[in-house]
């Protein structure tokens, strides 16, 4: 940034969270770091009605730090437009930008002075996004940028997983702190700044007088409503979504997060992005995909993530805003040992594992071996194909082949249908025809299990009849919100 420090603009800092005060303690801590004039720089904190001390340790850590705290938890949303109410609420020229940040990231000592290097240097650019790394892979980037595919209802991540071999094996302690060259050396054709359709509200800064000419997030609770925030920035008032390639922050990829109940949010919120941005036709399309979608998870032994997305449906063609009443019925434990080994508790002396769990990073290996010293005889099988090299995870492991050719998988789906008490589905790579061949399922992944009953037939036709008849109900009206505006 050229000139005097003094002449920097004011700026306010906007960090939303919930339940997160560790995180949230290591960002404030962070910003003391900033390259940027720590004097020009304003942070607000909106808590979500937490219960685990996030006031009390901000205000005691961080006295300069004002805090607002909600009476309830009013979501990402909420959280932001309570910032932005408190910017609203500021003279006009009190602040010239209001950086948005996510609770859990880490950023670079240099990201906000890159933000604002780009708002100073173009005027016709409102919201600058920051290049968003990967926290668990440092080295790989996550996103830089992303672009809205209103046809099927989906994020494009612009520059997703592409590494920089030089920093591999770093961690971002290191990396944060570094001065590191522009990602132009290690990607030719990626200049230091990119348009793109929407930028993260994890790293993004943007001209107050955009909040007040565009106003606030629309109620969406959580998710994609920044997507359509950054879509009314360049259709409302024809202003110019960048990324910095030059401002980085680090955030848990996706890859890294089992979704669960954020499924129905995603389904419902995606539908009103498109329902104002794209076409009819493009809304019915990406509904359609929907119900696909949900036919999906209840094949692979999620029929309550099933249901999440038909509800999302269900409650965007009713005009449902806001935070949802959901509870899962199969919640998410951690994979203990000993007396409290889930697979101890079961009394099973047949496992089907998937070829694709991963028993060494999700502690299943020692859990299958205490089971086995608990049930002398017990037999443990991975799924085989025919053909393909068979995976090994312990010893003494048994393998159930499956047929490469379609014409017999028929037959031995039959022969091996409910033939196992238990299967272990991979929340990472679930396989489709694995459920058929148990009686119960456990969803695992790196951080905990989930024990259901194998859904049945019965279950898959109530499915497919509530699909058909959201379907009907789509295409009986030729609007499928009351209020809907559509682009042609």
């Amino acid at each position: 940034m050229s000139g005097n420090a003094e002449m920097a603009p004011d700026i306010l800092t906007i960090i939303v969270t919930w339940n997160k005060k560790n995180y949230v303690l290591s960002l404030l801590e962070s910003l003391r770091a900033q390259s940027f004039p720590r004097h020009r720089l304003d942070i607000l904190v909106v808590d979500n009605a937490s219960t685990d001390g996030t006031k009390e340790a901000v205000e005691e850590r961080f006295p300069g730090v004002t805090i607002l705290v909600n009476e309830k938890n009013l979501g990402g949303t909420g959280g932001f437009n309570r910032g932005f109410e408190y910017v609203l609420g500021c003279k006009p020229d009190r602040y010239k930008y209001v950086w948005l940040l996510d609770n859990d990231v880490v950023v670079h000592r240099d990201a906000l002075l890159r933000l604002v290097d780009v708002l100073d240097s173009h005027p016709s650019v409102a919201a600058c996004g920051s290049t968003m790394m990967q926290l668990d892979f440092p080295w790989r980037i996550n996103e830089i940028g992303a672009f809205v595919d209103l046809m099927n209802g989906r994020l494009i991540l612009n520059r997703h997983m592409f590494e920089i071999p030089a920093w591999q094996g770093m961690d971002v302690d290191a990396l944060k702190d570094m001065e590191l060259p522009p990602l132009s050396r290690f990607m030719p054709d990626c200049p230091d700044m990119l348009d793109v359709d929407y930028a993260a509200a994890a790293s993004l800064l943007v001209r107050e007088s955009v909040v007040r000419e565009i106003g606030k997030w629309k109620d969406f609770f959580l998710h994609f409503d920044d997507v359509d925030w950054c879509l009314r920035i360049r259709t409302e008032i024809k202003k110019r979504v960048v990324v910095s390639t030059r401002s980085l922050i680090w955030h848990l990829s996706a890859h890294a997060k089992v979704p669960t109940w954020v499924h129905y949010y995603d389904t419902r919120n995606m539908l009103y992005v498109v329902k104002s941005h794209g076409k009819i036709f493009e809304l019915r399309n990406v509904v359609y995909r929907f119900l696909k979608k949900s036919v999906f998870y209840f094949l692979i032994g999620k029929p309550e993530i099933a249901g999440l997305i038909l509800d999302g449906i269900e409650d965007f063609l009713q005009e449902k805003t806001g935070k949802a009443d959901i509870k899962l019925p199969w919640p998410y434990r951690e994979l203990d040992h000993g007396d409290d080994n889930p697979l101890i508790q079961k009394d099973v002396f047949r496992i089907l594992a998937s070829p694709t769990v991963n028993f060494w990073s999700t502690g299943l290996h020692k859990a299958v071996t205490e089971w086995r010293e608990s049930r002398p005889g017990g037999k443990v099988d991975v799924l085989s194909k025919h053909g393909h090299a068979p995976v090994y995870w312990i010893p003494d492991q048994g393998h159930l082949f499956m047929p490469s050719l379609k014409a017999g998988k028929m037959w031995w789906l039959i022969r091996h249908f409910r033939n196992y008490p238990l299967v272990i589905q991979s929340d990472y790579a679930p396989l489709l025809i694995l459920p058929l061949l148990g009686k119960e399922i456990m969803c695992l992944n790196d951080y905990g299990y989930s024990i259901r009953p194998a859904p049945s037939l019965q279950q898959l036709a109530r499915l497919v009849r509530r699909c058909i008849g959201l379907r009907q109900r789509l295409e009986k009206e030729k609007r499928p919100c009351k209020n809907c505006t559509f682009n042609g």
